[in-house]
Formats: C-alpha cells, sequence, structure tokens
C-alpha cells in the first residue's frame, strides 16, 4: 500500500511516536473521508445542502481528503506495487467511491463554500488515483559524518543511484576511507574511497561481477595494513578470496587464488603484523565448520601473489587471536600461538585445553585468552618465550560459561560470558583476587563492548529499561545504567557504537546519540539515524545510509 512507504520514509526522519501518529492519520483519512463524502451525498439528496452541519461536513471531507490525497499521491511514486493486492484494491474503490460521491454532492450542493470544497476531494482524488503504482521505491546510499554535534552532523556526499546498498563498514586506510557497495545495476560490487570531502569521493574501480562478502564470517575481514586495503571478496572465476587495493584501479586486484578457480578459501579474521597481513582461511562461515576447498590454516602476505605463505596448517579458532605489539596471537591446534608474519617467526607456545570459541586480547604487552574453563593469561614481559620458557598460566576459572565478547581498558580485561539463565560480565586485572563477577543480566546482553576514558560502555537488557546503554568502571557499584534513552521497557541502544574524543557516539530506535557517561550528558544530536556502522578518520566518525527517495 502507498500509506506503508509514507510511514517507511517518515521513519527516516522522525521518533517513533511521530511516524505512528501520522501513519495513523494516513491509514484513517480515506476511510474518512469517503464516510464523509457518503454523508454529504445523501444530505444532498435529502434536501439538506442549506444547512450549517453539510458545510461543516463537507469542509472536513475535503480537507481530510485532499490532504491524504496529495500525500498518498505523492508517497505511491515511491511503491512499486507489482500486482495489486486486496488492500490495493480496496483502497482504489474507497478513492473512486469518494471522488464519484463527491463529484455529485458538489453538483447538487446550492452552497457556493460546499461545492468549493468537495470539488477538492475531485482534484485530490483522481491525482491520487493516476499516480497510483507509478515509479518505485528508489534506495541510494549516501555517506555521512558526525564529530558529536548537531551542527557537526550533516551529509558528505550521496552516492550514484545505481548504488543500493552497502554491505560491510567503512574502512580506515591512512587518510581515506574505503566501502564496498552493491551495484543494484549489474549485480556487482564498487568499491570506493573518500576523504572526508564531497569532491574526495569517487569510485575507484568497479569489481562486477561479484559480491562482497567483507561483512560476513568472523570479523574483521576488511583491514588496512599501511596505505593497502586488504577485503575478501567473492566473483565468479576465483570465489571468495583475499583482495587488496592501494586507491587506483590499477593497484586493485585479486591478491592469490588460495583455491584455485571457482571454489572458496574463506579469508576471515585478518590481522596486522608489522607490515604484513595474516589471516585465516578454511572455514565456512556459517557454523565455522572446515571447508573442503582448502586446509584450514593461518596465512600471511605482504600483498604480493609470491609473498603470500602458509605459516601454519591445522583448524584456528576465527575468534581467537589478538595483536600484541608487532605480533599477532592465535590459537590453532590446542595451543596458543604466536607469529610475526614469517614462517621462521611462527611458533607453538604452549598448550591450551581447547573450548569452544577461546576469545584473546592483550592488555599492557599481555596476553589474555578467554575460554569456557577459565581466564589465562600469557606474560610476555616476565619469560623468554623464544627460549621455550612460556608463562601461559590460569587466573581464574569461569564455570560452565562461554564467553562471547572481550575488551580492556588500560588497566582492566572485561569478558561477556553467557549461559542458559543470562549473561555475565567479568573483570580482571589479571590476578585471581582481582578477577571478579561485576553483575548477572537476563538473556540478550551485554552486548558489544567499547572502553572510553578508562571505563568500558555496552548495551544489556534488563526487564525494566530494554535493551539500553550501560558503563562500569571495574566494581559492581559503578556497573550501572547510563540513560534510559526510550523510558520503559522498549529498547531504545543499537549495538554500534565508536570513541569521539572523551563522547561515545551511538544510535538508537530514536536516532544519533552522544554520551559523556552520564544521564545528563547523553543527548540526542540527531534523529533518523539507525545501525549505523562507523569509521573514526581524523577525530570524525564515518559511515554509510541508505536513503529513500522519491522517484
Amino acid at each position: 500500500m502507498p500509506v506503508m512507504a509514507t510511514t517507511t520514509i517518515l521513519a527516516q526522519a522522525l521518533p517513533p511516536l511521530w511516524t505512528m501518529a501520522l501513519s495513523i492519520y494516513l491509514l484513517a483519512a480515506i476511510p474518512l473521508a469517503f464516510v464523509g463524502s457518503v454523508v454529504a451525498f445523501a444530505l444532498t439528496i435529502g434536501q439538506h445542502r442549506n444547512r450549517a452541519p453539510v458545510r461543516v461536513l463537507a469542509a472536513l471531507t475535503a480537507i481530510v481528503g485532499l490532504v491524504d490525497g496529495i500525500s498518498v499521491a505523492c508517497f505511491a511514486r515511491v511503491t512499486d506495487l507489482g500486482s495489486p493486492g486486496r488492500e490495493d484494491w480496496l483502497w482504489l474503490i474507497m478513492m473512486a467511491a469518494t471522488v464519484i460521491l463527491g463529484l455529485v454532492a458538489w453538483y447538487r450542493s446550492r452552497v457556493p463554500a460546499v461545492k468549493a470544497l468537495v470539488l477538492a476531494i475531485a482534484v485530490a482524488g483522481p491525482a491520487t488515483l493516476g499516480l497510483m503504482g507509478c515509479g518505485s521505491l528508489q534506495e541510494s546510499q549516501a555517506l555521512w559524518r558526525s564529530d558529536g554535534t548537531p551542527g557537526g552532523t550533516k551529509l558528505v556526499a550521496n552516492l550514484p543511484e545505481r548504488v543500493a546498498s552497502a554491505w560491510s563498514a567503512p574502512v580506515v586506510v591512512g587518510e581515506s576511507l574505503f566501502f564496498l557497495l552493491n551495484n543494484g545495476g549489474n549485480g556487482g560490487v564498487e568499491l570506493w574511497k573518500s576523504d572526508g570531502t564531497p569532491t574526495g569521493t569517487s569510485l575507484v574501480k568497479d569489481l562486477s561481477p561479484g559480491r562482497d562478502v567483507a561483512g560476513t564470517g568472523a570479523g574483521p575481514r576488511a583491514l588496512g595494513v599501511g596505505q593497502t586495503l586488504y577485503f575478501a571478496y567473492e566473483d565468479p572465476a576465483h570465489g571468495v578470496e583475499l583482495w587488496k587495493s592501494d586507491g587506483t584501479p590499477a593497484g586493485t586486484g585479486l591478491v592469490r587464488d588460495l583455491a584455485p578457480g571457482p571454489k572458496s578459501s574463506w579469508p576471515m579474521s585478518l590481522q596486522r603484523a608489522g607490515t604484513r597481513l595474516v589471516f585465516i582461511v578454511g572455514l565456512e562461515p556459517a557454523g565455522f565448520a572446515p571447508a573442503t576447498s582448502i586446509e584450514p590454516g593461518i596465512w600471511s602476505t605482504d600483498g604480493a601473489s609470491e609473498g603470500t605463505v602458509l605459516l601454519q596448517a591445522g583448524t584456528i579458532h576465527p575468534y581467537g587471536s589478538t595483536v600484541a605489539g608487532d605480533e599477532v596471537y592465535f590459537v590453532a591446534r590446542n595451543a596458543l600461538w604466536s607469529t610475526d608474519g614469517t614462517p621462521a617467526g611462527t611458533r607453538r607456545i604452549q598448550a591450551l585445553a581447547l573450548t569452544p570459541n577461546p576469545l584473546c586480547t592483550s592488555l599492557g604487552g599481555d596476553v589474555f585468552v578467554a575460554t569456557s574453563r577459565g581466564l589465562f593469561k600469557l606474560d610476555r614481559r616476565n619469560g623468554d618465550l623464544r627460549a621455550g620458557q612460556p608463562s601461559l598460566r590460569l587466573v581464574a576459572s569461569l564455570p560452565e560459561l562461554c564467553p562471547s565478547r572481550v575488551v580492556t581498558t588500560a588497566s582492566l580485561v572485561y569478558v561477556t560470558a553467557h549461559q542458559l539463565e543470562g549473561s555475565e560480565l567479568w573483570r580482571s586485572d589479571g590476578t585471581a583476587n582481582g578477577t571478579r563477577l561485576l553483575r548477572n543480566f537476563p538473556p540478550g546482553g551485554p552486548g558489544e563492548l567499547i572502553t572510553m576514558g578508562g571505563r568500558a560502555f555496552f548495551g544489556a537488557s534488563t526487564p525494566a529499561s530494554g535493551h539500553e546503554l550501560w558503563t562500569t568502571s571495574g566494581t559492581a557499584e559503578s556497573t550501572t545504567l547510563v540513560a534510559d534513552v526510550l523510558p520503559g521497557p522498549e529498547s531504545g541502544m543499537e549495538e554500534h557504537a565508536t570513541v569521539l574524543g572523551e563522547r561515545l557516539l551511538f544510535t538508537s530506535t530514536t536516532g544519533l546519540w552522544t554520551s559523556d557517561g552520564t544521564a545528563a550528558g547523553t543527548v540526542r544530536i540527531h534523529t533518523g539515524f539507525h545501525n549505523a556502522d562507523f569509521a573514526v578518520l581524523a577525530g570524525t566518525a564515518y559511515w554509510l545510509r541508505t536513503e529513500l527517495s522519491l522517484r
């Protein structure tokens, strides 16, 4: 129905309550106009055309019909009705009846005001009927930016109409942003870059035909190393393989076809080791089962085909890697490993009793591994790893929990873990006494963890407030709700957030918000942005937004 497209577009720019109110009005206006025209028709037939109620009724009918007719006529241009459904035919019949009855009432009425007002219905009705089904709902992409203030939140550039959707977030490489966009015209993908200005936003290369897979599987699947972008990409000739770009058409292409032909190697979990890229291959994105096209393993590359080498074969855990110094630490073959990106610099550190989905992070040069057995620490500063004297030790047990996220501040490690009854947030300073539970949450939280100013921020759900922004500084008392941006049990916060200086930028169901970590300092700076996936370049956040427009 045209009204459904109306509400879709209104939802881009208005709060939910306004959208709901206008949607109800638009849905009810044509039926009300229809009823009004029937009554006006009956009154004129019954020779009541000179009474005041007839004037009032005709005026209300005309105003409602005119406003709704023009609104639906405009928004009908953005709906692709295809074959009319039952609701569409009911709408058309009601509109046609309103027009016909309105014309009769106008003809029989002897009051000039009534004739003029009811004529408005006859004008709005045919306009709506003539525009019904014309045009289609057009989606395009636009690059936006924000410095965390209302005035600094603005459009950078509208991208061509052929670009229908973005499948992955922008990636910062040097002083540029790179992003992959779906080309709706030919079923392929275009690589774009931007320096944050309209004139500096341009197409790098049309990769069609193909498919962007940088937003699927275990991330990241797109990463910048030096001045080069690496990303996972699928085309018919090579399957899903690792590609690169230096921002020029000639410098954009396949790195190496690790699974020759149309089979896929599924590169994922891209990490930076000095000037080399380290990545995992051989795991299907769905369930991370070993692929049949290539043996699972960890590889590295300097960007050249001959410089792409196998570091370690065997099943690698997709989320079990982190960077400490110029080395990548990863979990593979029942052990913790490290690599500097070269075969000679890849070594097995210590055996590790594996559990599903171990998570790795680093703090102060040390490496932490969170598993369902507990939190382990590798003291890199005290122990000659190359001399075979590792010091991987159990810090504390996490009984019967499945770690899902891990993040560090300047002095603490935070781990979220899930079980059937709900979720838990833990903290650790690397010692047994300093590792403790902060809070239990119902199922569904905490979500993505992000750190700012020595505190951790995250989205979490409770029955009283829904899914909203929470914070902690490492104590149970400081683990509190920051702000209920959508008051009551309804959920307001969405998962995507980023840090701009001393403020947090995040999206909610009511728009774009910023917070200094206090309720008073949590304010909305723009409406209409939902699920924005941010990239920060030179202190400014950038994201891609789907725009709906009239065509």
